[in-house]
């Protein structure tokens, strides 16, 4: 790689040091001369001020040299209008599929998974022009949702499927590439990684997974319209508000329904435990429930069944029980198989270990949502999306605006710019 001219900025690669090698690797620095300053691997916050901090040295500032691992393509175009709000085509400059053929096309960014976390990674990279691709299965947690009220900016609510309907559009008006699929299969490649989903193959640089937790539900028949009925809720700090004095049951191993039944005594006097599987529990969860009135039903459940008031509940020992709503607190699944095939760092029960730029234990590869440890919250996801949608961006060798350029060359230009030196000068 050519040294930068001295007194001249260059945003390029290094392996902890200023100086420039031959193949680039991960990490942001300004060379000024004699002046150089390394701002830290993959460019995280140092990349946001490093502009600023070499004009106020005097410095000029030029792109970097494209390298074989630049990503920057000045005949790509993407759309900078804003998403649009009904069924319209997308964006006339948005990437053409056929440009971005997965089989050909080495891809910024893609991101397993098209939750609310997935989409807003998404939306994001869209807008930092970077090329995103979303391989979405159809199995977002969100999707059960039949209202959400504390999700902000919506003082009505709105359903899981309408917020993820709003997301995809919003993506894609930008730019952002939108496919069904399941991932199978991730291997490092030398330009990132190599990603299979059914008959398709893409090469990426980056990975983001969203793919999220599958929830463990009670052997119920029409659990479906059960959850859409409000009946059936997965969960309490989503919708506690909602429960209003009503008459609820929390449905799990002991010691963990217990936990739950306290945090639901903010909303209700009326808790219920219906044990399911271990039915011991620590001598604190059992004061707990003493304490806070609530009752534990430690007989085997025969049957639930959704009703027109509500889950009647029968069991082993015939004893009917009817709640307005049930908790079930059976854990979830932790979706993380593409992470423990890779060997990512993971707990116990498979939720992704990330650092404090959502980056897992492998290079490149970000976990975001559900699937990492924490609150399951959308607002959470959402905004883990937006930091590692950014460390992404900073991560990758500078994608410098070359519109002006282009309209430069454009035919007519020219003669435009001839026209305006013929004018005479204005007062």
């Amino acid at each position: 790689m050519v040294q930068p001219a001295p007194g001249v900025a260059r945003l390029g690669y290094s392996e902890g040091t200023s100086a420039p090698r031959a193949e680039p690797q991960a990490g942001l620095y300004w060379n000024g001369g004699d002046r150089s300053v390394r701002v830290g691997p993959y460019g995280h916050r140092a990349a946001q001020f490093w502009p600023s901090t070499a004009l106020a040295q005097g410095l000029k500032l030029q792109p970097a040299l494209k390298t074989a691992h630049c990503i920057h393509r000045p005949d790509r175009t993407f759309s900078s209008r804003p998403p649009s709000t009904g069924n319209h085509p997308p964006p006339a400059n948005a990437m053409p599929p056929e440009q971005a053929n997965p089989q050909t096309a080495v891809t910024d960014c893609l991101i397993v998974g098209g939750g609310p976390a997935g989409l807003t990674a998404a939306l994001y990279l869209a807008r930092f022009r970077r090329s995103c691709l979303v391989v979405d299965a159809g199995s977002s947690r969100a999707a059960w949702i039949p209202r959400s009220r504390n999700y902000p900016g919506f003082p009505p609510g709105i359903s899981g499927n309408d917020l993820l309907a709003r997301l995809r559009e919003q993506a894609a008006g930008y730019g952002a590439r939108l496919e069904h699929g399941q991932v199978e299969h991730i291997e490092p490649h030398v330009e990132g990684f190599s990603v299979r989903y059914g008959e398709r193959s893409c090469i990426t640089r980056r990975i983001i997974l969203a793919t999220g937790i599958e929830d463990r539900l009670p052997d119920m028949p029409d659990i479906e319209p059960a959850i859409h009925a409000g009946k059936v809720r997965l969960c309490a700090i989503c919708d506690g508000y909602e429960v209003d004095g009503d008459n609820v049951a929390v449905y799990g191993e002991a010691e963990s329904a217990i936990t739950h039944a306290v945090f639901l005594r903010t909303f209700t006097d009326r808790v219920t435990v219906v044990v399911h599987g271990d039915q011991a529990a620590c001598e604190q969860a059992i004061a707990l429930a003493e304490h806070y009135a609530i009752r534990v039903i430690g007989d085997r459940v025969e049957s639930m069944q959704p009703c027109e008031n509500g889950i009647d509940l029968l069991t082993c020992r015939g004893d009917r029980h009817n709640f307005d709503i049930i908790y079930p607190s059976l854990g979830a699944r932790f979706r993380s198989e593409l992470a423990l095939q890779l060997g990512l760092d993971c707990d116990e029960c498979g939720g992704v270990k990330v650092d404090q730029h959502l980056q897992t234990s492998l290079r490149g590869l970000y976990a975001i949502g559900d699937v990492t440890l924490g609150l399951k919250q959308i607002s959470v996801a959402i905004g883990q999306a937006a930091q590692a949608a950014t460390a992404v961006h900073n991560s990758l060798e500078a994608n410098p605006w070359g519109g002006s350029r282009q309209a430069a060359d454009q035919p007519g230009a020219a003669t435009a710019q001839n026209d305006n030196e013929s004018l005479p000068d204005q007062p």
